[in-house]
C-alpha cells in the first residue's frame, strides 16, 4: 500500500497513482492511513493543523476523504499547488477571451506540466475531473522545466499573490477588441450546437441571457446567422472593457500601469503564428478553440457596430497603445514596461 502522506507534496504524488477505472474509492483505499493522525492528514490535505480537534477514535480514511471532498481543499488550490514547486519556473498566462488562448494553452500542454484557474472551482471541475487533474499535473510535474498557469486569470493575480516571480514569464496576446465582441458571439453559438441541451453551465447561462429556450442542431447555416448577430449585442454576452478587466481594473490606465511593473510579454492575434514558432519553435496547423466566422464586423448594421464600439472605448484604448509599440518595433512582440 502505499504511505499516508505528511506534506501537500507528498498528497500530489498519492493522485498520481489515480485512475478512473477504479474511481476515488479505489485510490483511497490503496493507502495506508492506519497511523496517520488528525494533524498529519490535515496538513497533508490543507497544509495546516486541524481548525478541530475530534475527541475519542476517529476513521483516518474517512477524514482523509473528507478533507478532500470540502471547500477548504479547493480554496486557494491553485496557489498551493504553483507554490509547492518553488523550485519550478513559472509560465503565467492572461488568457483574454478570444484572442487565440485556447491555442497557446493547447501549445504549451505537451510542454509543461500545466495547471488552469478551474482547478478550484466546484462547478467547472467534479471530484473525479479534479483528482483525474492532479493526476496528470503530479506525473508531469517532477520531470517538467516549469510550470504552466492557464485561464482567464487577472494579472493583478499573480502579481497581488506573489506568484509571479522575477525569474518567470508572463504573457498574454491581443485582438482588436471589436473584433473580439463578434468572435465571442459566433463562439456562443458554436458551443450552443455543441451543447442543445444547455447542460453546461456556460450555455445555460448565455441561453438565459439571450431568452432561448431551445436550440435546434439542425437549424440552418443562415438561422446560426441570425442568433450569432442578435448575440453579439446583447448585454451579459457582449464582453465589455474584457481586456483591461483581466489587465487593469476595467481601464486603459490601469491596464498600463500593471503591464509597466512586470516583465510580461504581449503579441497580438495577426503576430501570434509567427511568435509561436520563433520564440516557442511551435508550429500550429490548426486553431484550437477558434470559432466559426457565422458573422464579421462588416455584417453589422451600424448601430450594431457603435454598440460594440461603447462596450469597449477602454480597451481600444490599450489596443492603440499596446500596437504602436508593437508597429513600431517591428517586432512579434513587446514588454509591458515598454508601453508605460
Amino acid at each position: 500500500m502505499i504511505p499516508a502522506p505528511t506534506s501537500f507534496r507528498e498528497t500530489l504524488r498519492v493522485f498520481a497513482t489515480y485512475t478512473q477505472h477504479h474511481g476515488l474509492d479505489g485510490l483511497f483505499a490503496s493507502v495506508d492511513w492506519s497511523t496517520a493522525s488528525l494533524r498529519q492528514i490535515s496538513h497533508a490535505f490543507l497544509g495546516r493543523a486541524p481548525a478541530t480537534v475530534i475527541p475519542g477514535l476517529f476513521d483516518p480514511a474517512v477524514e482523509a476523504r473528507r478533507l478532500f471532498e470540502s471547500p477548504d481543499f479547493r480554496r486557494n488550490l491553485l496557489r498551493r499547488v504553483i507554490e509547492t514547486f518553488p523550485d519550478k519556473q513559472r509560465i503565467l498566462f492572461v488568457h483574454l477571451p478570444k484572442c487565440a488562448g485556447s491555442d497557446f494553452e493547447a501549445a504549451m500542454r505537451p510542454v509543461y506540466a500545466s495547471l488552469y484557474e478551474s482547478l478550484g472551482l466546484p462547478r467547472a471541475l467534479s471530484f473525479e475531473d479534479l483528482a483525474d487533474t492532479l493526476r496528470h499535473f503530479a506525473r508531469r510535474i517532477e520531470s517538467s522545466d516549469g510550470i504552466f498557469v492557464g485561464g482567464h486569470v487577472p494579472l493583478l493575480w499573480y502579481i497581488d499573490n506573489q506568484i509571479y516571480r522575477y525569474t518567470d514569464r508572463l504573457v498574454t496576446i491581443i485582438r482588436h477588441p471589436h473584433d473580439i465582441a463578434v468572435s465571442f458571439a459566433n463562439y456562443v453559438v458554436m458551443c450552443m450546437r455543441g451543447d442543445p441541451l444547455f447542460a453546461r453551465g456556460d450555455v445555460k447561462y448565455w441561453a438565459r441571457i439571450a431568452g432561448l429556450e431551445r436550440f435546434d442542431p439542425e437549424w440552418s447555416t443562415d438561422t446560426l446567422r441570425a442568433l450569432a448577430r442578435r448575440l453579439v449585442t446583447t448585454p451579459g454576452i457582449l464582453p465589455v472593457n474584457a481586456m483591461c478587466a483581466l489587465l487593469g481594473n476595467g481601464t486603459a490606465s490601469a491596464a498600463v500601469h500593471n503591464l509597466a511593473r512586470v516583465d510580461i510579454e504581449i503579441t497580438d492575434i495577426s503576430r501570434y503564428s509567427d511568435w509561436l514558432r520563433t520564440r516557442w519553435g511551435i508550429e500550429r496547423k490548426q486553431r484550437a478553440n477558434a470559432a466559426p466566422a457565422l458573422v464579421t464586423l462588416a455584417d453589422l448594421a451600424p448601430a450594431e457596430r457603435a454598440r460594440i464600439e461603447s462596450a469597449c472605448m477602454e480597451d481600444m484604448r490599450l489596443y492603440r497603445q499596446i500596437m504602436a509599440k508593437l508597429e513600431g518595433g517591428h517586432g512579434l512582440s513587446v514588454m509591458g514596461p515598454d508601453i508605460f
